[in-house]
């Protein structure tokens, strides 16, 4: 079924959702850094737009791990094609999951604008051809862990330890169910 910019707007998308995801969903081709917490990305379809960040820092907020400019400068493509920061680079974060920030593809597409129209004349639009996949996990990868990385615990600081209800429990097995058959007084079986 072929859905129409009509369909997603009945839907309840706001019309810039609608047009996005009626003309077929977008993948980021390159990302990097710009000047004060932007992002350039450049989509497979060779269009560049400028993605402010600002707005994601806030009091509570998981952005503030990357207040740091050379942090906030350690953008990539994760394997799925979000962009993505790691917050200890040394830690393999397709194995720990709670080290990674990332933003969908499509947010980055909707909250984003031309790179023609955006107010940043100094930010370096890398071109199309630099583009490159992400790498597979435990390759040569800067944010990749390093082998003594990799046999970290899950938790590496008590400090962040997860509340009671959240922690694993192991399964408990019900006793076993009897065989056969329960005899009552008269001798019938239930």
């Amino acid at each position: 079924m072929v859905r129409t910019e009509d369909w997603y707007a009945q839907n309840g998308f706001s019309p810039d959702a609608a047009r996005y995801f009626a003309g077929g969903v977008r993948k980021i081709a390159s990302v990097a850094a710009g000047p004060d917490y932007t992002l350039v990305l450049v989509f497979d379809n060779g269009e560049r737009r400028i993605l402010d960040c600002k707005p994601e820092f806030g009091t509570g907020s998981l952005f503030n791990a990357l207040r740091s400019p050379a942090d906030f400068a350690r953008v990539f493509l994760d394997e799925n094609g979000n962009v993505a920061w790691d917050l200890d680079p040394s830690i393999d974060s397709s194995v720990h999951w709670e080290n990674r920030i990332d933003i969908c593809r499509d947010a980055c597409y909707l909250r984003s604008v031309p790179a023609a129209s955006a107010s940043c004349p100094d930010v370096a639009i890398p071109p199309l051809s630099v583009a490159e996949p992400a790498p597979p996990p435990h390759t040569s990868n800067p944010h990749s862990p390093t082998p003594s990385a990799a046999k970290r615990p899950l938790i590496p600081d008590p400090s962040h330890a997860l509340p009671p209800r959240h922690r694993f429990r192991p399964f408990r097995q019900r006793p076993p169910r009897p065989r056969g058959k329960l005899l009552t007084s008269g001798g019938r079986g239930l």
